[in-house]
């Protein structure tokens, strides 16, 4: 059944009614909504960004506490900003918070992987001696960045762990491949010290000796080992050993406060 044409003509009107409304009024009001959104974010990020600017501003002149306010701040705006937690982690850290820094380097390494924050966050694993996390940690970071440097956190975590022969596997890879290995040597003579391979260790620490004669820990470490040969007189000679330009930072920190054994530790 056909309906009237007065009805019809209604129907007609009433259509182009409701699409002059929507064209004239809620098209601009929704353009509207979208510019105000758009400004918001804006406005969002450049007061983030200012903060950032402030808070590495503090982080110069040395005023930590200003700082660490700072990128709460920021952070409270953004939550994923990755930088504002790598950043508030050194300074964390820089004040002895380690399991704070350690926090803020996890978010940071959920939002945003990178070689830095893994290796600085293996660190600190190492330095609490949490060797389970920082095994986790150092694996991270090998997939992040293959290199010796970072192979050489891992092994100390095996070392940690007392799996002296990963350890040494690991070791052994890495110095095949190293034209320079004097970490990784060092490492694997601690491993074969540890497990009773006296001369397998001493071979090692000798060649790291010919390598970096002004590692004063190599020294150390060899003295121990020839203690336990039972060369008596070579130990003393090497516990008198100077050198004149000290330990070499680089060699000597991945391991520092593995040799127990040389301070007076338990075996």
């Amino acid at each position: 059944m056909r309906k009237p044409a007065r009805l019809r003509f209604a129907m007609v009107k009433c259509k182009r009614n409701i699409v002059f409304a929507v064209s004239t009024v809620l098209v601009p009001l929704l353009a509207n909504i979208l510019i105000s959104e758009s400004a918001l974010a804006q406005s969002k990020q450049a007061s983030v960004e200012s903060l950032m600017r402030q808070a590495e501003a503090f982080s110069e002149q040395d005023e930590s506490e200003n700082a660490l306010d700072v990128y709460g701040r920021v952070l409270a705006l953004d939550p994923k900003y990755s930088r504002a937690y790598y950043l508030r982690a050194l300074l964390l850290w820089s004040k002895g918070s380690r399991d704070a820094a350690a926090r803020d380097l996890e978010k940071c390494m959920k939002l945003e992987p990178g070689e830095q924050p893994a290796r600085f966050l293996t660190t600190i694993y190492l330095e609490q001696k949490k060797y389970k996390e920082g095994l986790v940690a150092a694996t991270n970071l090998i997939k992040i960045k293959d290199g010796d440097r970072n192979h050489a956190l891992l092994i100390e975590m095996l070392i940690g762990l007392k799996r002296y022969q990963e350890a040494i596997d690991q070791s052994t890879i890495c110095i095949k491949r190293n034209r320079k290995p004097d970490a990784l040597l060092r490492a694997r003579s601690i491993c074969y010290f540890e497990t009773k391979q006296y001369d397998k260790a001493l071979a090692d620490c000798n060649r790291l000796i010919s390598l970096k004669p002004n590692l004063m820990k190599s020294y150390e470490l060899r003295a121990k080992i020839y203690q336990a040969k039972g060369l008596k007189e070579l130990a003393a000679k090497d516990l008198k050993h100077k050198t004149d330009d000290g330990d070499d930072v680089y060699d000597v920190a991945p391991f520092r406060g593995r040799d127990r054994s040389l301070d007076g530790g338990k075996q």
